[in-house]
Formats: structure tokens, C-alpha cells, sequence
């Protein structure tokens, strides 16, 4: 009965995998471009295919991007990884993936071409594709993604080292730009430059409806010879303010991850294919 068991549960989840493999889309691996969310005009489709296929023949690597609304329950670096596996590509290549319905952009390699995009590299390509993406220029991230690679591919390997991890690979979110942050804190400031002037106008008009009738000297509070006061004021003469500049931190363009040039983070997909990547959120 045991052994029953343990053999019903095999079968369930064989037929787990198997129904989350059909779950991605079946493709022409010769195509290498895929618009599910259909977001890019016909022509342009033609187009971005054209170049995919071109630089795929003259590198020797698969390179392909897809454009999904529905990742079917997916995180983006399983579907761009399942993607690539399970519709026969070739066992090097890369794919970008740009997941609509989480708005991710991911890319997944394998096979020698994950000594060329190294997490440094991988890390540089989302954070400049998250521009395009942001502004809604779809065909101009995919057209980016191919040069991009067309320049990453001519170059020798970068990749010396490699570790497997079981983790999750990163996702990182979409750098702040430079201006949008000053205006943040330029309209902070304003704010809070409100609120304290509020505070201190109530205050002042407090102390204003509380202060003695103007035709009063202080000597009206001369009681048996002795002076009595009753208001105490104090009076502004200046203030200074110091100003400390911000220095912004330049030395990663991921806003922190330190991702090397020279290191190649591996994980496994479910087909049992090593895969590396990363992604980024726009």
C-alpha cells in the first residue's frame, strides 16, 4: 500500500510538470520573435524577426525575445527559461523576456552564451531596457536587446567563474532618475516648509489675542513696588542655515547590487538545463 502510494504520488506530479510545461506557448524556434501581447504593428514584427534571425545565424547563438500579458502563474524567470527550453532552441543562446502582466524585463541564457552575459552584463542590459520599456517603446527595447547582444557577442567571454544557486534569480526595481528624485525632494521640502509656517502663524496668532491691551505699559503691572511679568517673549534676531551637497552614488548603475562583470550566477529550470540571467522591473 505504501509502495502504491508513493507511486500515485510520482504520477502526480509528473502530470504536474507536464500541464505546466503546456501552460507555455508552443513556437517556431526559427521565428525568434514572439508578440503574444500584441504590441508591435505587423511590420515591425517582420522587422524585429528579420534582425533576431540575422544576428542568431551570424553569432551562432539563439537569440530571441518574447512579449507576453499573461505569464500563467509563472515568476518571469521560469517562463523565459521553460520558453527556451521546452520549443527547441539551440543549447547556446539568449532571450529577453518582457513580462506585461508582472511589468518585468528578464533575460535568461544558457549553454556558452552564459560566459558572455554574466550577472555585471545582464545587470547593465535591464537597467538601460528599462527606459524604452517605462515610456512604452516596445519596439525600441527590442531593437536595443539586439544590439545590445549583437555588441556582447563580438566581444570575447567575460565569464570565469560560475556557482549554482537554487534561489530565485533577482529582480530588480527600476532606477529612479536623477530628476524625478530632486523634484521629490523639492516638493518635500515645500511641503514641510508649509506645514511648520502654518504651525507658527497659529502660534503667533495665539499669543497675539493673548497679549495686553496696547494702551498698557509694563508699569501697569507694578504691584507694592515690585515688577510682575506676566508675558515673556522671545524676539528673532537671525538664523543660519547649513547646506550639506548629496553626493549621489555612482559606482553601480543597479543601485546597489554590485553584480561582476567576471561571475556567472547559474541556477536549474525544469528541464534540468543550467540557465543564468537576471531582470528588472519598469
Amino acid at each position: 500500500m505504501k509502495k502504491l502510494s508513493s507511486v500515485c504520488s510520482a504520477v502526480l506530479v509528473m502530470l504536474a510538470l507536464t500541464l505546466q510545461v503546456f501552460a507555455i506557448p508552443q513556437a517556431d524556434p526559427a521565428e525568434k520573435f514572439y508578440d503574444y501581447a500584441h504590441l508591435i504593428s505587423t511590420n515591425d514584427e517582420l522587422r524585429l524577426r528579420e534582425e533576431l534571425q540575422q544576428l542568431s545565424a551570424s553569432s551562432g547563438f539563439d537569440v530571441a525575445a518574447v512579449i507576453i500579458d499573461d505569464n500563467e502563474g509563472y515568476s518571469s524567470a521560469d517562463y523565459a527559461d521553460d520558453f527556451y527550453d521546452y520549443n527547441g532552441f539551440a543549447d547556446n543562446g539568449v532571450l529577453m523576456l518582457i513580462n506585461m502582466d508582472d511589468r518585468e524585463v528578464y533575460i535568461s541564457a544558457c549553454g556558452e552564451a552564459m560566459s558572455y552575459f554574466t550577472d555585471g552584463v545582464v545587470d547593465d542590459m535591464t537597467y538601460d531596457l528599462v527606459e524604452p520599456l517605462a515610456d512604452g517603446d516596445y519596439d525600441g527595447a527590442v531593437s536595443l536587446f539586439v544590439q545590445q547582444c549583437s555588441v556582447i557577442l563580438q566581444a570575447p567571454p567575460q565569464g570565469e567563474s560560475s556557482s549554482v544557486s537554487t534561489q530565485t534569480p533577482p529582480i530588480y526595481d527600476a532606477p529612479h532618475k536623477q530628476g524625478k528624485d530632486w523634484a521629490a525632494l523639492i516638493g518635500t521640502a515645500a511641503l514641510g516648509s508649509a506645514v511648520f509656517g502654518g504651525i507658527v502663524v497659529a502660534i503667533m496668532a495665539a499669543l497675539h489675542n493673548r497679549l495686553p491691551n496696547k494702551t498698557q505699559s509694563t508699569f501697569h503691572y507694578v504691584v507694592g513696588g515690585k515688577v510682575h511679568l506676566n508675558k515673556n517673549h522671545d524676539i528673532f534676531i537671525n538664523s543660519s542655515v547649513r547646506k550639506t551637497r548629496i553626493q549621489q552614488d555612482t559606482g553601480t548603475r543597479s543601485g546597489g547590487s554590485g553584480r561582476s562583470h567576471s561571475h556567472t550566477t547559474m541556477h536549474r529550470s525544469s528541464s534540468g538545463r543550467m540557465h543564468s540571467g537576471g531582470g528588472r522591473k519598469f
